[in-house]
């Protein structure tokens, strides 16, 4: 699902005042052409023409419109701390086969910004990663993040696709080594524990209800076996209804994944008296098994 990355240091950020916040989010909401400064004043790669780069810091820019949509909608100051890293330390890669040409050269702090394109699938392993389900991905120990449009998705998911990734290179901004399986879904459980926490703020009661039929029913089930479980797709058009409409049957299915990830999280919660924490990281390491994604092998 997500590359992986290693819990080695927090990334923290200067604290700021309420009157700059304000401004800042006027201004970039305005004009969110957040990217681009990462190639002004730079030579383009010859291997890329002049369409292609302002075609990636277009689409790079429809993503970060969509965090500033999560950012109007929460107020989440961890949003904010997302929206200065990208706009410091996000800088436009273009691929090649086995690797990629960052638009100007990495300083200690940044990290690449792959915005993947029709073209791209000429290029290993690039081709494979466009084939993939995924539409965001973060690889700490690469030092790269990727943005793709192989399907649609709505503004208000690509913001809080890219606050997932974003959180993870929060979490981990110098990884040198490959994590292991359960340090893998450890840092999920806390990029998630944030997702869950940004649909909570926008869903509202709404959201809240649906997750609390589905934690009640799973807490029925635990005791009655009797009693058949709903599929968490069951809950699909519910979720339409508070979150607006997809834009394509993967973003529909990428929503019902958020909501069974944030209904299983609160069964925890509520009613597990062990290792909370712990106990999530193994529901995702199971949950990744099932779906057959690889989990990296450690060290």
């Amino acid at each position: 699902m997500l590359f992986e990355s290693n819990l080695k240091r927090r990334f923290f950020m200067k604290k700021i005042t309420k009157v700059f916040l304000l401004v800042f989010f006027l201004l970039s909401f305005v004009g969110y052409y957040i990217f681009s400064q990462n190639t002004k004043g730079e030579d383009v790669t010859p291997t890329e023409t002049k369409s292609e780069i302002s075609q990636r810091i277009v689409l790079s820019n429809d993503w970060i419109k969509g965090l500033n949509e999560v950012y109007s909608l929460t107020k989440n100051a961890e949003i904010y701390d997302e929206l200065i890293l990208l706009k410091e330390h996000g800088v436009i890669g273009e691929p090649k086969n086995e690797g990629l040409i960052p638009s100007r050269q990495l300083k200690d702090d940044d990290f690449s910004v792959i915005t993947l394109i029709a073209s791209d699938k000429q290029f290993s392993p690039w081709n494979e990663i466009l084939a993939s389900p995924e539409a965001a991905s973060y690889s700490g120990l690469d030092k790269v993040m990727v943005l793709k449009n192989n399907y649609s998705v709505s503004l208000l998911f690509k913001g809080i696709l890219l606050a997932h990734e974003t959180k993870h290179r929060l979490l981990d901004p110098d990884s040198l080594v490959l994590q292991d399986a359960m340090e893998y879904c450890r840092e999920e459980v806390v990029v998630h524990s944030f997702e869950n926490k940004l649909l909570l703020q926008i869903g509202g009661e709404a959201y809240q209800s649906l997750l609390n039929q589905k934690v009640d029913e799973m807490n029925k089930i635990a005791s009655d076996s009797s009693i058949k479980a709903r599929p968490f797709s069951y809950y699909a058009d519910e979720l339409e209804k508070i979150f607006g409409p997809s834009l394509s049957k993967e973003e529909k299915m990428t929503r019902v994944g958020a909501f069974k990830i944030g209904a299983m999280f609160q069964l925890v919660d509520r009613y597990y008296d062990g290792d909370k924490k712990e106990q999530k990281a193994l529901i995702m390491r199971e949950m990744y098994k099932a779906n057959g994604n690889s989990l990296p092998e450690g060290k």
